[in-house]
């Protein structure tokens, strides 16, 4: 079973991943930021650009984390965290610690319980594990295949969406309502 090592361990790893999507959401906020400026100045060619940059956004903030996990974790080569020998090789269903994964998967659980975002880390730690591991493993012990955090108990201050409805004749006001419902700081028209 496990002992204080292996829990610590697994609490380690699970707070390296969060720590690896939070500094992912703050790329992705500070990126708004700037295409919310950019489009405010009008810079129509910079908006281009950069909005083709962000096409893979994410995946190159996942592997990037993968490359530091994967040095942290020493997962080079076997060892007892059941990693696979280089990223995107075929991992052995012996060689996988599947204790150490489940233990891992609880912990971040327990870590994202009262997280602002928490779909958002679930899928986050699933684009992490299927970056590491063999699909033999996705699968509910050791992913999220459904939410685990019930979003009805989050207080948030704002709402995450805002819904809008074009009646018939209405497109031109609710395209205005949707653009002011972003506090531009430029005019429209």
């Amino acid at each position: 079973m496990f002992d204080d090592f292996s829990d610590t361990l697994s609490l380690t790893i699970a707070k390296k991943i969060l720590g690896g999507f939070e500094q992912h959401y703050r790329n992705i906020k500070r990126a708004s930021v700037e295409a919310k400026r950019c489009f405010e100045e009008r810079e129509w060619e910079k908006i281009e650009k950069d909005s083709k940059l962000r096409l893979n956004f994410y995946d190159k903030q996942v592997n990037s984390f993968c490359k530091k996990l994967s040095v942290d974790l020493n997962l080079k080569k076997q060892s007892v965290y059941g990693a696979k020998a280089t990223m995107h090789q075929q991992t052995h269903l012996d060689k996988f610690n599947s204790e150490f994964w489940k233990r891992t998967k609880l912990a971040y659980i327990e870590l994202i319980t009262q997280h602002k975002q928490p779909e958002l880390a679930e899928t986050f730690y699933n684009s992490v594990f299927c970056r590491l591991f063999s699909r033999s493993f996705y699968n509910n012990q050791y992913i999220f295949t459904k939410p685990c955090v019930s979003l009805s108990y989050i207080d948030m201050d704002e709402p995450v969406i805002e819904s809008f409805f074009v009646e018939q004749g209405q497109l031109k006001d609710t395209f205005t309502q949707i653009l002011k419902s972003f506090s531009f700081n430029c005019k429209f028209g």
